[in-house]
């Protein structure tokens, strides 16, 4: 009983003269240039292994591409058979969120696509971890033999952990 008397009796506002600190985070711009697949991770595959196989020091690389100060930078990926996408980012003091689209096969009146979504983190101008959520979907009549080949259901989804390091200029 004397808890709920002290709880009823408390203040609900600070006093006038409580400051609260909040800490400001400097704005991290990525270095533009070659950077490194450091290591790939699939988190979450509903896509029958569209993403690929975990994969740690394969070699991958992608192009960032930034301009002087910008808050917005753009990363393009290549797949092994030489199908190019970008995802174009906005930076908010150290970390990102990602937005992109690739059509993948365009075939009479269907087309198979992915969209991309996500974020990180900007460990400093040349290190970042990112988490990449994938929908793969189709749309028109040939679906379901897309389906048959890609041995999954659409719409699927999936999503691909990254690190990277800058490696050079363009």
């Amino acid at each position: 009983m004397a808890l709920l008397a002290l709880l009823a009796c408390a203040p609900t506002e600070l006093p006038a003269d409580t400051a609260v600190a909040v800490e400001e985070v400097d704005m991290v711009v990525p270095a533009a240039g070659v950077w490194s697949v450091d290591a790939r991770t699939v988190l979450k595959d509903e896509c029958g292994g569209i993403l690929g196989d975990d994969d740690e020091g394969s070699g991958d690389t992608f192009q960032l591409f930034s301009e002087d100060g910008s808050e917005v930078f753009t990363f393009e990926m290549a797949f092994d058979d030489g199908e190019r996408f970008a995802i174009d980012c906005e930076v908010t003091g150290a970390t990102f969120v990602c937005e992109g689209a690739l059509d993948v096969y365009q075939i009479d009146d269907t087309t198979l696509s992915a969209s991309w979504s996500g974020g990180g983190e900007l460990v400093d101008a040349y290190t970042l971890t990112a988490a990449l959520d994938a929908t793969a979907s189709c749309d028109g009549s040939l679906c379901t033999t897309a389906e048959q080949w890609l041995q999954t259901t659409l719409p699927c989804d999936g999503t691909m952990g990254l690190e990277a390091t800058w490696l050079a200029e363009e």
